[in-house]
């Protein structure tokens, strides 16, 4: 019996070697959203752990920046995502940076499934449910953010990221998109908002995880046929 227990682990413990790449590692993932079904859309959103200034006219160089914090996401499944800076700059608004203007919209999520805005329109509409105060691996970071936004996500004419003012808005916390104008070549946070995600339909295993669970059952076959031969049942 403890030998079929021990083939038993030995078997779990490959399967889960298969399903998540790793045995002993914990990294930090993501929650799920609650309330919502498989097939529902929603998008996720989380505050950098690292900074860099606002100089830059350019909304793709913040884009860029944001879509290389987000590279320290787990599972692989966000990190395989699109992130857009929520960043106004001279050229372009946050909402529509991040394509956020339609009347209505999706849900967005922190990274631990706290709700942040039910749909854009409260997004933007001057205050949010949670704060964005937490960073791609769960910290917490109540830190100044780089938005150059008012709190409807557009832009301000003279505090905007890379204007020739030298000032820019930057948020914190429940301040959300407009705490307080600082200067551009200081090094501050940015929130980043995934791409449109959805709740999976179904998990299908991967041929691997399939493969190993038939060698873990025919092990156990093996053993019990193997322990009946040496031990024949008596009538």
């Amino acid at each position: 019996m403890k030998q079929i227990f021990q083939i038993s682990a030995i078997c779990m413990m490959a399967i889960s070697t298969a399903m998540t790449g790793q045995v002993d590692a914990s990294p930090f993932i993501p929650s799920a959203p609650i309330g919502l079904n498989p097939g529902d859309s929603y998008r996720m959103v989380f505050v950098t752990a690292g900074t860099r200034d606002a100089l830059s006219t350019d909304i793709a160089d913040y884009n860029a920046f944001v879509d290389g914090e987000a590279g320290l996401l787990s599972p692989d499944g966000l990190t395989n995502l699109t992130w857009t800076a929520i960043a106004s700059t001279d050229a372009v608004d946050a909402r529509d940076n991040t394509g956020t203007t339609a009347l209505i919209g999706l849900p967005i999520f922190r990274v631990d499934g706290a709700l942040v805005a039910s749909d854009y329109a409260e997004l933007w509409g001057g205050s949010i449910t949670a704060p964005i105060l937490l960073d791609q691996a769960g910290v917490v970071q109540d830190v100044f953010v780089w938005t150059g936004s008012g709190p409807d996500g557009r832009k301000d004419p003279s505090l905007s990221l890379g204007h020739a003012g030298g000032r820019g808005w930057v948020g914190k916390s429940l301040f959300w998109m407009q705490f307080t104008g600082r200067s551009l070549s200081e090094p501050n946070h940015f929130y980043g908002m995934s791409e449109v995600l959805t709740v999976p339909t179904s998990v299908v295993p991967e041929p691997a995880t399939i493969t190993l669970m038939g060698i873990g059952i025919v092990g156990l076959g093996g053993f019990h046929y193997r322990r009946k031969r040496k031990y024949p049942s008596h009538s």
